[in-house]
Protein backbone atom coordinates (compact mmCIF):
# COMPACT_ATOMS: atom_id res chain seq x y z
CA UNK A 1 0.00 0.00 0.00
CA UNK A 2 1.49 3.33 -1.08
CA UNK A 3 0.44 6.95 -0.70
CA UNK A 4 1.31 7.60 -4.35
CA UNK A 5 3.55 6.43 -7.17
CA UNK A 6 6.44 8.48 -5.82
CA UNK A 7 6.14 6.74 -2.46
CA UNK A 8 6.28 3.38 -4.20
CA UNK A 9 9.53 4.35 -5.91
CA UNK A 10 11.01 5.64 -2.65
CA UNK A 11 10.07 2.42 -0.82
CA UNK A 12 11.17 -0.10 -3.45
CA UNK A 13 13.94 1.55 -5.41
CA UNK A 14 16.68 -0.30 -3.51
CA UNK A 15 15.16 -3.76 -4.07
CA UNK A 16 13.27 -3.51 -7.38
CA UNK A 17 14.80 -2.59 -10.77
CA UNK A 18 13.74 0.82 -12.12
CA UNK A 19 12.19 -0.57 -15.29
CA UNK A 20 10.16 -3.07 -13.31
CA UNK A 21 8.97 -0.32 -10.96
CA UNK A 22 7.63 1.55 -13.98
CA UNK A 23 5.67 -1.51 -15.08
CA UNK A 24 4.23 -2.06 -11.59
CA UNK A 25 3.47 1.65 -11.22
CA UNK A 26 1.32 1.57 -14.33
CA UNK A 27 -0.80 -1.20 -12.79
CA UNK A 28 -1.42 0.38 -9.38
CA UNK A 29 -4.99 0.22 -8.08
CA UNK A 30 -6.46 3.32 -6.45
CA UNK A 31 -8.32 2.73 -3.17
CA UNK A 32 -9.77 4.81 -0.35
CA UNK A 33 -8.67 4.54 3.27
CA UNK A 34 -9.98 6.15 6.43
CA UNK A 35 -7.46 7.95 8.61
CA UNK A 36 -8.08 9.90 11.86
CA UNK A 37 -8.94 13.50 11.17
CA UNK A 38 -6.89 16.28 12.70
CA UNK A 39 -10.21 18.02 13.36
CA UNK A 40 -12.22 15.84 15.73
CA UNK A 41 -15.20 18.19 15.84
CA UNK A 42 -18.33 16.33 14.82
CA UNK A 43 -18.98 18.01 11.47
CA UNK A 44 -18.41 15.02 9.24
CA UNK A 45 -20.62 11.96 8.88
CA UNK A 46 -17.59 9.79 8.18
CA UNK A 47 -16.33 8.23 11.39
CA UNK A 48 -15.55 4.97 13.17
CA UNK A 49 -16.74 3.86 16.59
CA UNK A 50 -19.30 5.53 18.79
CA UNK A 51 -22.88 4.98 17.66
CA UNK A 52 -24.55 5.40 14.29
CA UNK A 53 -26.02 8.66 13.05
CA UNK A 54 -28.92 7.58 10.85
CA UNK A 55 -32.62 8.08 10.23
CA UNK A 56 -34.69 7.48 13.37
CA UNK A 57 -36.86 4.86 11.67
CA UNK A 58 -33.92 2.61 10.76
CA UNK A 59 -33.61 -0.41 13.01
CA UNK A 60 -30.21 -1.10 14.58
CA UNK A 61 -29.48 -4.59 13.20
CA UNK A 62 -29.62 -7.55 15.55
CA UNK A 63 -27.97 -10.88 14.85
CA UNK A 64 -29.95 -14.09 14.51
CA UNK A 65 -30.65 -16.05 17.69
CA UNK A 66 -27.69 -18.17 18.79
CA UNK A 67 -27.79 -21.58 20.50
CA UNK A 68 -28.48 -19.88 23.85
CA UNK A 69 -31.36 -17.86 22.48
CA UNK A 70 -29.41 -14.59 22.54
CA UNK A 71 -30.16 -11.93 19.96
CA UNK A 72 -27.42 -9.43 20.79
CA UNK A 73 -27.30 -6.31 18.58
CA UNK A 74 -24.40 -6.01 16.20
CA UNK A 75 -21.61 -3.64 17.18
CA UNK A 76 -21.54 -0.46 15.15
CA UNK A 77 -18.18 -0.18 13.37
CA UNK A 78 -18.17 2.76 10.97
CA UNK A 79 -20.14 4.96 8.66
CA UNK A 80 -19.01 6.67 5.50
CA UNK A 81 -20.51 9.78 3.93
CA UNK A 82 -20.65 8.78 0.27
CA UNK A 83 -20.68 12.41 -0.87
CA UNK A 84 -17.18 12.70 0.61
CA UNK A 85 -15.97 9.43 -0.88
CA UNK A 86 -16.83 10.13 -4.53
CA UNK A 87 -16.08 6.56 -5.63
CA UNK A 88 -17.53 5.58 -9.02
CA UNK A 89 -18.29 2.02 -7.88
CA UNK A 90 -20.41 3.27 -4.97
CA UNK A 91 -23.47 5.53 -4.74
CA UNK A 92 -22.66 9.23 -4.49
CA UNK A 93 -25.37 10.07 -1.96
CA UNK A 94 -26.28 8.84 1.49
CA UNK A 95 -24.13 6.97 3.94
CA UNK A 96 -22.93 3.39 4.29
CA UNK A 97 -23.06 2.04 7.85
CA UNK A 98 -21.16 -1.09 8.87
CA UNK A 99 -22.10 -3.39 11.76
CA UNK A 100 -20.38 -6.56 12.98
CA UNK A 101 -20.87 -9.22 15.65
CA UNK A 102 -18.01 -8.73 18.12
CA UNK A 103 -19.40 -11.25 20.61
CA UNK A 104 -17.50 -14.04 18.84
CA UNK A 105 -20.27 -16.43 19.91
CA UNK A 106 -20.68 -17.73 16.37
CA UNK A 107 -18.20 -19.89 14.48
CA UNK A 108 -18.48 -17.48 11.55
CA UNK A 109 -19.25 -13.97 12.88
CA UNK A 110 -21.58 -12.01 10.64
CA UNK A 111 -22.08 -8.39 9.78
CA UNK A 112 -24.60 -6.04 8.21
CA UNK A 113 -24.41 -3.01 5.94
CA UNK A 114 -27.06 -0.29 5.73
CA UNK A 115 -27.28 2.26 2.94
CA UNK A 116 -29.05 5.19 4.56
CA UNK A 117 -30.36 7.56 1.87
CA UNK A 118 -32.29 9.82 4.26
CA UNK A 119 -31.79 13.60 4.08
CA UNK A 120 -29.18 14.76 6.58
CA UNK A 121 -31.79 16.86 8.36
CA UNK A 122 -33.57 13.66 9.41
CA UNK A 123 -30.54 12.00 11.01
CA UNK A 124 -30.24 11.32 14.72
CA UNK A 125 -27.39 9.96 16.81
CA UNK A 126 -28.49 6.68 18.33
CA UNK A 127 -27.71 5.94 21.98
CA UNK A 128 -25.67 2.90 22.93
CA UNK A 129 -27.65 -0.32 22.88
CA UNK A 130 -28.26 -1.33 26.49
CA UNK A 131 -27.80 -5.02 25.69
CA UNK A 132 -24.28 -4.31 24.41
CA UNK A 133 -23.49 -2.05 27.38
CA UNK A 134 -24.54 -4.82 29.77
CA UNK A 135 -22.66 -7.52 27.84
CA UNK A 136 -19.49 -5.42 27.96
CA UNK A 137 -19.91 -4.81 31.70
CA UNK A 138 -20.49 -8.52 32.31
CA UNK A 139 -17.37 -9.47 30.35
CA UNK A 140 -15.17 -7.02 32.26
CA UNK A 141 -16.64 -8.17 35.59
CA UNK A 142 -15.81 -11.76 34.68
CA UNK A 143 -12.23 -10.79 33.83
CA UNK A 144 -11.83 -8.90 37.12
CA UNK A 145 -13.12 -11.91 39.08
CA UNK A 146 -10.90 -14.41 37.30
CA UNK A 147 -8.48 -16.26 39.60
CA UNK A 148 -5.97 -18.57 37.93
CA UNK A 149 -5.67 -22.11 39.22
CA UNK A 150 -2.68 -23.21 41.27
CA UNK A 151 -0.30 -25.32 39.23
CA UNK A 152 0.25 -28.93 40.27
CA UNK A 153 2.94 -30.97 38.55
CA UNK A 154 2.70 -34.76 38.55
CA UNK A 155 5.70 -37.03 39.12
CA UNK A 156 6.60 -37.42 35.44
CA UNK A 157 6.50 -33.68 34.81
CA UNK A 158 8.65 -32.98 37.88
CA UNK A 159 11.24 -35.49 36.67
CA UNK A 160 11.32 -33.84 33.25
CA UNK A 161 11.78 -30.42 34.86
CA UNK A 162 14.65 -31.72 36.97
CA UNK A 163 16.24 -33.15 33.85
CA UNK A 164 15.84 -29.72 32.33
CA UNK A 165 17.91 -28.18 35.10
CA UNK A 166 15.38 -26.98 37.69
CA UNK A 167 15.87 -27.73 41.38
CA UNK A 168 13.21 -29.21 43.66
CA UNK A 169 12.78 -25.88 45.43
CA UNK A 170 12.33 -24.04 42.15
CA UNK A 171 9.68 -26.53 41.07
CA UNK A 172 7.91 -26.19 44.44
CA UNK A 173 7.86 -22.43 44.03
CA UNK A 174 6.27 -22.73 40.61
CA UNK A 175 3.84 -25.38 41.79
CA UNK A 176 2.49 -23.43 44.73
CA UNK A 177 2.20 -20.02 43.11
CA UNK A 178 -0.70 -18.72 41.04
CA UNK A 179 0.05 -16.89 37.83
CA UNK A 180 1.18 -13.37 38.59
CA UNK A 181 -1.37 -11.54 36.49
CA UNK A 182 -1.82 -7.77 36.64
CA UNK A 183 -5.17 -6.43 37.79
CA UNK A 184 -7.70 -6.36 34.97
CA UNK A 185 -8.33 -2.97 33.42
CA UNK A 186 -11.75 -2.65 31.81
CA UNK A 187 -11.55 -2.92 28.02
CA UNK A 188 -13.62 -1.94 25.02
CA UNK A 189 -15.36 -5.12 23.89
CA UNK A 190 -18.38 -4.08 21.84
CA UNK A 191 -17.82 -0.36 21.31
CA UNK A 192 -14.94 1.45 19.68
CA UNK A 193 -14.22 5.06 20.68
CA UNK A 194 -15.71 7.54 18.22
CA UNK A 195 -13.12 9.04 15.89
CA UNK A 196 -13.80 11.37 12.99
CA UNK A 197 -12.08 10.13 9.85
CA UNK A 198 -10.76 11.63 6.65
CA UNK A 199 -10.96 9.79 3.34
CA UNK A 200 -7.57 9.57 1.67
CA UNK A 201 -6.34 7.96 -1.53
CA UNK A 202 -3.82 5.13 -1.51
CA UNK A 203 -2.45 2.78 -4.15
CA UNK A 204 -1.92 -0.96 -4.09
CA UNK A 205 -1.17 -3.95 -6.26
CA UNK A 206 -2.20 -7.55 -5.77
CA UNK A 207 0.15 -9.62 -3.64
CA UNK A 208 0.80 -13.36 -3.68
CA UNK A 209 -2.12 -13.78 -1.26
CA UNK A 210 -4.76 -12.19 -3.52
CA UNK A 211 -6.73 -14.17 -6.07
CA UNK A 212 -5.84 -11.49 -8.68
CA UNK A 213 -2.14 -12.28 -8.30
CA UNK A 214 -1.82 -14.74 -11.19
CA UNK A 215 -3.34 -12.36 -13.76
CA UNK A 216 -1.36 -9.42 -12.37
CA UNK A 217 1.92 -11.33 -12.43
CA UNK A 218 1.28 -12.40 -16.01
CA UNK A 219 0.67 -8.79 -17.05
CA UNK A 220 3.88 -7.66 -15.37
CA UNK A 221 5.92 -10.47 -16.92
CA UNK A 222 4.62 -9.72 -20.41
CA UNK A 223 5.24 -5.97 -20.09
CA UNK A 224 8.66 -6.24 -18.47
CA UNK A 225 10.26 -9.16 -20.31
CA UNK A 226 13.95 -9.60 -19.45
CA UNK A 227 13.36 -13.27 -18.59
CA UNK A 228 11.26 -12.35 -15.55
CA UNK A 229 8.91 -15.14 -14.47
CA UNK A 230 5.85 -15.09 -12.22
CA UNK A 231 7.89 -17.02 -9.65
CA UNK A 232 10.64 -14.40 -9.90
CA UNK A 233 8.16 -11.59 -9.37
CA UNK A 234 6.79 -13.41 -6.33
CA UNK A 235 10.30 -13.61 -4.88
CA UNK A 236 10.79 -9.88 -5.47
CA UNK A 237 7.54 -9.12 -3.67
CA UNK A 238 8.51 -11.42 -0.80
CA UNK A 239 11.96 -9.86 -0.42
CA UNK A 240 10.48 -6.34 -0.51
CA UNK A 241 7.72 -7.36 1.97
CA UNK A 242 5.17 -5.53 -0.19
CA UNK A 243 2.31 -7.61 1.23
CA UNK A 244 2.99 -6.22 4.71
CA UNK A 245 3.82 -2.60 3.86
CA UNK A 246 1.58 0.11 5.32
CA UNK A 247 -1.62 -1.91 5.70
CA UNK A 248 -4.44 0.55 6.52
CA UNK A 249 -6.69 0.06 9.52
CA UNK A 250 -9.81 0.92 7.49
CA UNK A 251 -10.09 0.47 3.74
CA UNK A 252 -12.93 0.96 1.24
CA UNK A 253 -12.96 -1.15 -1.94
CA UNK A 254 -9.72 -2.28 -3.57
CA UNK A 255 -8.13 -5.60 -2.70
CA UNK A 256 -8.19 -7.23 0.74
CA UNK A 257 -5.04 -7.51 2.84
CA UNK A 258 -5.26 -11.16 3.90
CA UNK A 259 -3.93 -12.31 7.24
CA UNK A 260 -4.10 -15.84 5.86
CA UNK A 261 -5.25 -16.56 2.31
CA UNK A 262 -7.57 -14.32 0.31
CA UNK A 263 -10.78 -14.07 2.42
CA UNK A 264 -12.88 -14.61 -0.70
CA UNK A 265 -11.77 -18.24 -0.64
CA UNK A 266 -13.27 -18.79 2.82
CA UNK A 267 -16.94 -18.61 1.88
CA UNK A 268 -19.50 -21.18 0.79
CA UNK A 269 -18.26 -22.63 -2.51
CA UNK A 270 -21.65 -21.80 -4.05
CA UNK A 271 -20.36 -18.21 -4.14
CA UNK A 272 -17.48 -18.00 -6.61
CA UNK A 273 -14.55 -16.06 -5.12
CA UNK A 274 -13.90 -14.09 -8.30
CA UNK A 275 -17.49 -12.78 -8.21
CA UNK A 276 -16.90 -11.12 -4.82
CA UNK A 277 -15.38 -7.72 -4.17
CA UNK A 278 -14.04 -6.14 -1.04
CA UNK A 279 -16.41 -3.46 0.19
CA UNK A 280 -14.73 -2.61 3.49
CA UNK A 281 -12.11 -4.03 5.83
CA UNK A 282 -11.09 -3.00 9.32
CA UNK A 283 -8.54 -3.89 11.97
CA UNK A 284 -10.26 -5.10 15.15
CA UNK A 285 -7.42 -3.80 17.34
CA UNK A 286 -7.49 -0.34 15.78
CA UNK A 287 -11.27 -0.16 16.00
CA UNK A 288 -11.39 -1.11 19.68
CA UNK A 289 -8.14 0.73 20.49
CA UNK A 290 -7.21 -2.34 22.51
CA UNK A 291 -4.60 -5.10 22.28
CA UNK A 292 -6.86 -7.29 20.16
CA UNK A 293 -6.07 -8.88 16.81
CA UNK A 294 -7.50 -9.83 13.46
CA UNK A 295 -9.11 -8.23 10.42
CA UNK A 296 -12.74 -8.26 9.28
CA UNK A 297 -13.58 -8.21 5.58
CA UNK A 298 -16.98 -7.14 4.23
CA UNK A 299 -17.43 -8.80 0.83
CA UNK A 300 -20.14 -8.12 -1.73
CA UNK A 301 -21.07 -9.85 -5.00
CA UNK A 302 -19.98 -7.62 -7.88
CA UNK A 303 -23.49 -7.80 -9.38
CA UNK A 304 -24.97 -6.53 -6.09
CA UNK A 305 -22.48 -3.68 -5.92
CA UNK A 306 -23.46 -2.57 -9.42
CA UNK A 307 -27.14 -2.85 -8.46
CA UNK A 308 -26.57 -0.87 -5.23
CA UNK A 309 -27.86 -3.82 -3.21
CA UNK A 310 -26.09 -4.15 0.14
CA UNK A 311 -28.40 -6.77 1.64
CA UNK A 312 -26.23 -9.77 0.76
CA UNK A 313 -22.88 -8.54 2.07
CA UNK A 314 -20.96 -11.32 3.81
CA UNK A 315 -18.10 -11.07 6.30
CA UNK A 316 -14.93 -13.03 6.95
CA UNK A 317 -12.72 -12.73 10.02
CA UNK A 318 -9.05 -13.69 9.95
CA UNK A 319 -6.22 -13.55 12.43
CA UNK A 320 -2.66 -14.77 12.32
Amino acid sequence: MFENVEAMYATLTETVPQALLEVIGALLIQVAVLTPSADQSEKSLTFVGGTPVMAADIRWPVRALDADGKDLPYSFIAQIDLSELKEADLPDTGRLLFFFDLSWDEDEPTGKVIWDQSPTGELVEFPRKEALVQAEADWNAEMRAYVPEVIVFDKDVREQMIEGGLTESEIDELENAAFDLPAHVDENVFFGPKRMMEIETRYQTPTEFNLEWEAFAQSVVEAYGNSLTAEGLSEIYTDAEIAYDSIPAFQVLGLPHPEQDDPRYYLDPVQKPDELRLLFEFSVADFLQESSEGTVYFLIPDSDLKARNFDRVVTVYQQT
